[in-house]
């Protein structure tokens, strides 16, 4: 259908035989991926909505590609256009302008050259700049990353106590870089992944809700990290008055608690899941215990509180997860399918 709304349209199911049911698809769309009679298209089901999402079986080669007009945006819009198309999959992205680009924003495509992996400059003029986004996603496990993601977080973590508890000097820059471009190159994994069923046995997972729960424990991730750094620049260190030790306790069983939710996204177990709700509930009791008056204290409970809150949203996700893998358990051995 041409003219109206370009994004969503509606269409009546059609009958096509004695059991099957049909839809046609915009013809716009059809010839914008270079799609013919005969060629297949993939059907990917939102586990979590019911949805579905149709994508080429082979994705068109002007997905792959953008052209950002330079001359449109300001310097920190452009900066969120690149990485946006970065996370978006693109493998090339060709930046233009009439009157030629500014000394900062050839600065961005510089930063955004050592924050992300893959992000290179390959062919440059004062109107155009031509930057490769030589990322292969096969090359990654979608499971491994979030670990290494969850390992970098915790590092950062744990630099934040040691300082306020005057054991450490600060979080390293080295850290923090290292967290964002790990969270760059998760996102765009997973986004190329749902744009492209095809690549899930290759990053490790499977179709549906994994890649808005991984996705969602990325997110939770880097806000905790956001609140360590919070917690440093903040100033505050433990005084005299101030039991290290307790506060060392209940810092590494923070550092359990998160572990265990974490693990529990990557191996759901409902066991594992109720073993991660039972250290989040006793870490938060102990911090309980030692609600106080001093207003520097408690801006450190609160920091471990609101760790426990990130992590409680991380387990929900593995919960989920378990629920769905026991479900497809019991779906294979009655030997269920889709009709």
């Amino acid at each position: 259908m041409r003219g109206g709304n370009p994004i969503r349209s509606n269409r009546k199911l059609q009958q096509v035989g004695s059991s099957t049911l049909a839809v046609t698809l915009p013809v716009d769309w059809v010839e914008n991926q270079g799609l013919q009679k005969g060629d297949e298209v993939v059907v990917q089901r939102d586990e979590s909505g019911g949805s579905l999402l149709v994508v080429p079986n082979d994705p068109h080669e002007n997905e792959q590609t953008a052209t950002i007009d330079a001359d449109e945006f300001s310097t920190e819009q452009f900066r969120q256009v690149l990485l946006t198309q970065y996370i978006l999959g693109r493998h090339q992205l060709t930046v233009t302008s009439d009157s030629g680009l500014s000394n900062e924003q050839f600065n961005v495509i510089i930063d955004l050259e050592g924050q992300l992996m893959g992000f290179g400059v390959v062919e440059q003029t004062q109107q155009r700049v031509v930057i490769r986004c030589s990322v292969a996603v096969k090359e990654f496990d979608v499971k491994n990353l979030l670990e290494r993601l969850a390992r970098t977080e915790g590092g950062i973590r744990d630099g934040a106590v040691e300082t306020v508890l005057g054991d450490g000097e600060g979080i390293a820059d080295r850290q923090t870089q290292q967290l964002w471009r790990l969270f760059c190159l998760f996102l765009r994994l997973i986004f190329t992944t749902y744009r492209n069923p095809r690549l899930n046995d290759a990053v490790g997972i499977d179709t549906g809700f994994p890649l808005l729960g991984y996705r969602s424990v990325a997110t939770d991730l880097v806000m905790m990290a956001d609140n360590s750094s919070q917690l440093v620049d903040s100033g505050w260190s433990a005084g005299d008055g101030v039991d290290s030790e307790e506060l060392d306790a209940i810092a590494e069983s923070v550092d359990e608690a998160v572990a265990a939710t974490v693990a529990v996204v990557v191996n759901p177990t409902h066991d594992d899941v109720e073993s991660a709700r039972a250290l989040i509930a006793e870490t938060q009791s102990r911090i309980d215990s030692l609600r106080t008056t001093d207003d520097a204290l408690q801006r450190l409970l609160t920091y471990f509180t609101t760790i426990l809150d990130h992590a409680d949203r991380i387990q929900s996700v593995g919960a989920r997860l378990a629920y769905r893998q026991t479900e497809t358990e019991a779906k294979d051995e009655t030997g269920d399918s889709d009709a």
